[in-house]
């Protein structure tokens, strides 16, 4: 089982904002675009987003740091095969985007704004997509069934999700006329963010602002890619020059 904690460099009583920083520093780091010819900032990359998308789910971290001492010796036996109950809360997905800001907004600051579409389940069918919805007959709503066999003189279980309703546990019937049967609408969300002075190029994170989590579960997060628009200063004209010099290298009137 790979270290995600030595993947992003940070002890085991890490806090949220601990692994958040270490992300941030390190995706800056190995990002594609900052290693166009490295395949292997392009791997460490992955293996970074890796480790964050399971430190940074409170359930996913828990289930990560305690994990079930006989999970591996059942996954290769055939006492027993389970998988996750499709109906425990999750978290929902992050998102990640771009955004160009100015030389002048990186050195005095900002307020920018983002917006991203996503999937809003459906109100009327509740994301089943269909007029009504009944219990899955095959699961009697569990989403999943249990199957029992006897081998060598021993009982043998094994937990699969239910093929019939797709272990949601009910069953659309007809087509919802609101979402057209897709389960979800599509809806435009904007955020607003603060760019600081003296900012780089980096990531800004905006918690809770990601995708709906499921079941209860709580929200991701937006992680927002800031890449700086710097002026080609050959192109600017003289007065320009002289103004970009006064920004970045100010004089000193005490001096004078």
């Amino acid at each position: 089982m790979k270290d995600y904690y030595q993947i992003l460099g940070v002890p085991r009583e890490a806090d949220d904002n601990a692994v958040k920083r270490a992300y941030r520093d390190l995706a800056k780091k190995y990002h594609p675009d900052h290693n166009p010819d490295d395949e292997g900032a392009e791997s460490k990359f992955k293996e970074v987003n890796e480790a964050y998308e399971v430190l940074s789910d409170p359930q996913k971290r828990q289930e990560y740091d305690n994990p079930d001492p006989f999970a591996d010796f059942f996954k290769h036996t055939p006492f027993r095969h389970q998988r996750p109950d499709p109906n425990r809360p999750t978290q929902g997905k992050h998102v990640n985007l771009r955004h160009e800001i100015t030389l002048g907004e990186a050195l005095f600051g900002a307020k920018k704004k983002v917006t991203y579409t996503y999937g809003l389940r459906c109100s009327d069918c509740e994301g089943f997509g269909g007029k009504e919805v009944r219990l899955c007959p095959n699961c009697k709503g569990s989403g999943r069934h249990t199957h029992q066999h006897q081998e060598q003189g021993a009982f043998f279980t094994q937990i699969v999700t239910c093929r019939a309703c797709r272990g949601g546990g009910k069953i659309p019937e007809g087509i919802c006329e609101t979402c057209r049967g897709a389960g979800r609408i599509p809806q435009a969300k904007e955020l607003e963010f603060g760019i600081h002075p003296g900012t780089r190029d980096g990531i800004v994170f905006i918690p809770g602002e990601g995708l709906p989590g499921r079941n209860g579960g709580p929200s991701g997060d937006v992680h927002v890619e800031i890449s700086i628009n710097y002026p080609n200063v050959y192109e600017m004209s003289d007065e320009d020059q002289e103004r970009l010099r006064d920004i970045l290298w100010p004089k000193d009137e005490s001096t004078e």
